[in-house]
């Protein structure tokens, strides 16, 4: 059985020529790559690959002993580097839940605007209806008064005397 063999140009190589090798698998022409994606091969497939490619039986036994002697060291290596990544990993997950069960944090109520308190930062309060959020630290800066301190969030509704009922 024959290999096939083609030329194709190369783009980028400035029209310099590779020569590709096809082998021919189950009656189809591939490339060693195609032949390398080929998922589980069958023992047919694998003995045609390796009669075209040209590898003695005593060399594909070498490449074989050669390859179970360094699989364990790849294997051991990428059980190494790949461990603390999973670990760590699990870790994240963890916390995540944890977080995730914990109850959302309150908001940080400071009652009724008052003039003579002290507000800090990402308090809240109300005043005349209206709720206001406290940008910066404060005391005696009235909500609303325009000095860049309060921020209004909910704006003050009608008194609700013309409420009806249904």
């Amino acid at each position: 059985m024959s290999v096939d063999t083609v030329t194709r140009p190369m783009s980028g190589n400035l029209g310099i020529n590779v020569m590709t090798r096809k082998y021919l698998i189950d009656g189809a022409l591939l490339t060693a790559e195609q032949v390398g994606e080929i998922k589980n091969p069958t023992e047919s497939q694998k003995r045609q690959f390796i009669q075209q490619s040209g590898i003695s039986d005593q060399k594909l036994r070498e490449i074989e002993t050669m390859m179970a002697g360094i699989a364990p060291v790849i294997r051991d290596y990428v059980v190494d580097a790949v461990t603390p990544l999973i670990d760590r990993l699990c870790r994240v997950e963890q916390k995540t839940k944890t977080l995730e069960l914990q109850e959302r944090p309150l908001v940080p109520w400071a009652g009724t605007w008052d003039g003579g308190k002290q507000f800090t930062r990402h308090q809240f309060c109300s005043d005349k209806g209206a709720m206001w959020y406290a940008v910066a630290d404060s005391k005696g800066v009235r909500p609303g008064s325009g000095e860049g301190v309060w921020r209004l969030v909910v704006k003050a509704g009608r008194d609700g005397k013309d409420a009806t009922t249904r």
